[in-house]
């Protein structure tokens, strides 16, 4: 992503506007906090839709200050993915037509007029127990059982052929079977921490959703 955005950069004049959706997100914040100083004073801002935080101490680093003011990150209501890992940067909430993941499809969130995004005052109980939950899960893993843990899984998301979240609602069930199938050639030490690290994110969630239930909330 730093590579492309300097290519870019190398090519065009003016201003230069960074961005992109889920980890389209995460490398553009990436990218431009570790830009040489000729391509960043040329990055009038950074979209962060929806992408997931970082895993390392990039938001305590001077070059993520040079730019902090100019990302800009979106998140539909019942976020996940824009939940996950360690964020630094302030967020709008949107509403979203979607539930939970499928709000990840940033076509399902609302245009309130020509000002853009029907605004919402916070994400909800549930986003926030799934960001609390995943970042105790992930603080109790070392590198290489996070590591493993992650390239397992997606082994098993590649094996249902989807290539985006959209694809798991179309024959939900075929999807299943295909993964289950993936999951099947896992070697032994693979399975064992898919089934016990996710038994184990499973019970964190429910602890931190039912650990305090708020009001009805409303828009």
């Amino acid at each position: 992503a730093l590579k492309y955005l300097c290519n870019v950069a190398s090519r065009v004049q003016g201003s230069i506007t960074v961005g992109g959706l889920s980890k389209g997100g995460n490398l553009s914040v990436y990218a431009a906090t570790y830009a040489p100083q000729d391509v960043k004073s040329r990055i009038k801002a950074v979209f962060d839709h929806d992408g997931p935080g970082f895993n390392l101490n990039i938001f305590a680093d001077e070059q993520y200050a040079e730019i902090k003011e100019r990302v800009c990150k979106t998140v539909p209501h019942d976020s996940v993915v824009g939940m996950l890992l360690i964020s630094d940067e302030k967020y709008e909430v949107v509403s979203s037509t979607a539930i939970s993941i499928a709000q990840h499809d940033p076509f399902s969130w609302v245009v309130k007029d020509m000002d853009g995004f029907k605004k919402r005052s916070g994400t909800t109980h549930a986003s926030r127990a799934t960001k609390a939950a995943v970042t105790e899960w992930l603080n109790s893993m070392d590198e290489r059982a996070r590591r493993q843990f992650v390239y397992a899984v997606f082994t098993i998301v590649e094996g249902s052929g989807a290539k985006e979240v959209g694809d798991f609602f179309r024959r939900p069930l075929h999807k299943f079977h295909l993964m289950r199938k993936t999951y099947k050639t896992l070697s032994p030490s693979d399975k064992h921490l898919i089934a016990h690290g996710g038994k184990q994110l499973l019970t964190l969630w429910f602890k931190k959703l039912f650990a305090h239930i708020p009001p009805k909330e409303v828009d």
